[in-house]
């Protein structure tokens, strides 16, 4: 006798049926010197019917325009713990201070951010949403 079970296997952070969609992201300030920080807040939640096991990043990044791309300035990177289900809110209500490098020239520039900029969830619509925070001035 022969007994055959069908198996998935999927990468780990793989979500079936499930969405990672940013809200909002916003500044304390419009002005920061270069070499110092902005306090930067931000929400989002998960669509869809699936679950996330481990976790995801949120990339922030300084743009010279305002379509913010991976390939923009990576000023930091925060860590989503995500073993969730679908639909529960994510993100910092308090500002976390995100570096400016010392070397950034004075200008006007954009501030966003990329939830899983990192691509640690293959998740089913692959359309990661990227927020601007608004201008600020090095």
């Amino acid at each position: 006798v022969v007994l055959v079970a069908a198996l998935a296997v999927a990468a780990p952070g793989f979500a079936q049926n499930v969405d990672i969609v940013a809200d909002s992201v916003s500044l304390d300030s419009n002005e920061v010197e270069a070499g110092g920080s902005i306090g930067v807040s931000y929400l989002g939640h998960i669509e869809g019917s699936g679950t996330i096991t481990g976790g995801f990043s949120v990339g922030f990044y300084l743009s010279l325009d305002s379509t913010i791309t991976t390939t923009d300035l990576l000023l930091f990177q925060y860590t989503e713990l995500a073993d969730s289900q679908s639909d529960p809110p994510f993100g910092l209500n308090n500002p976390i201070a995100v570096p400016v490098p010392s070397d950034t020239q004075r200008g006007h520039y954009f501030v966003g951010m990329i939830v899983d900029d990192l691509g640690q969830v293959a998740d089913d619509k692959h359309d990661k949403i990227e927020l601007n925070a608004g201008r600020l001035v090095a």
